[in-house]
């Protein structure tokens, strides 16, 4: 039984395993792959984003999408429902949790609300970095991404 648990290690344990000392371990694949097209080198702005901020859009992208006019149907009758009690559940959430928001995330709000209304985007944009480094991301994460890809593009565009 004991030649068996030592086979086992042996076979099952990494660390036991000997490795010659002529060894070379393959060389990473660097090369693309046969059949897939190879693209050529975007250009870099040098801009530093955070490991896994979302990524800004474009201009010329953004301007390529057709504007969308969604219309809203009515509901139909057995589905009333649904709506009915969940709506009820966001009133009754929103009443329990009264101003969700901290002192510090409103006053923020409201300072990038007047530095976008004066067109002043590096400054909103800075305000936002204090405000997402110094809340409970909980309490920011639904919306505060957005605001800072709008901030952006309303700032390449300059309107």
């Amino acid at each position: 039984m004991q030649h068996k648990n030592l086979m086992f290690q042996q076979v099952f344990n990494p660390l036991s395993l000997i490795v010659a000392d002529n060894y070379t371990p393959p060389a990473p694949i660097t090369a693309p792959v046969m059949g897939f097209p190879v693209e050529a080198p975007q250009p870099h702005n040098h801009t530093q984003v955070s490991p896994g901020a979302p990524q800004e859009p474009s201009v010329q992208l953004l301007q390529q999408l057709p504007a969308e006019r969604v219309e809203q149907k009515e509901i139909p009758a057995e589905h009333v429902v649904l709506k009915t009690t969940f709506d009820s559940l966001v009133q009754r959430c929103q009443l329990a949790a009264g101003d969700p928001l901290s002192h510090n995330i409103l006053s923020g709000l409201h300072e990038i609300s007047r530095c976008v209304a004066s067109q002043n985007y590096q400054r909103g944009l800075e305000i936002h970095t204090q405000v997402v480094s110094s809340s409970n991301f909980s309490e920011i994460s639904a919306f505060m991404p957005i605001l800072k890809v709008l901030m952006t593009i309303g700032n390449k565009l300059g309107v």
